[in-house]
This record gives C-alpha cells, structure tokens and sequence, in this order.
C-alpha cells in the first residue's frame, strides 16, 4: 500500500526582469514574456583574488537584448 500526504511549499518565481542599464521591465504577465526573457543576459561573475573590484566581490547584470548587443557590438567576434 502507498500512502500520501499533503505538503504546502513555497516556491519562488519570477515575475519581472529589468535591464541594469535601461530598466526596461518584462512581466511574466506579458504576452511575449517567454521571447523576451530567453534574450535577456545574466551576467554573475566571482572576482578572484587581486580583482581590481576587491576580493572575492560578486559582479551581477541582467541585460536586456538591445543593451548587451549595443554593448557588444563594437568589440564582439560573432559568427555563423
């Protein structure tokens, strides 16, 4: 015999995601929120020891499709 309970978890989601650089927003209530969100850049980077930031320091950005690639542009190798 199987028996079951019931559990309430809490669960996190995502509801908006912001570009650092613009503060364009994207709703998860949006229409086109899955087309948006995949184009968005997360940067999470760990600076090692002697970083010009600090130590150990944690460097995060969330960039929209249109920033990162205009940021990006002028120096980035892209191919096919």
């Amino acid at each position: 015999m199987i028996r079951t309970r019931k559990e309430v978890r809490e669960v996190e989601r995502i509801e908006t995601i912001e570009c650092d650089r613009c503060k364009r927003e994207v709703r998860t209530d949006d229409e086109d929120w899955i087309d948006e969100y995949y184009e968005f850049i997360a940067v999470r980077h760990r600076c090692g020891w002697g970083s010009r930031l600090g130590d150990g320091l944690r460097v995060e950005a969330d960039l929209c499709r249109d920033c990162w690639i205009e940021m990006l542009k002028p120096f980035a190798r892209i191919y096919e």
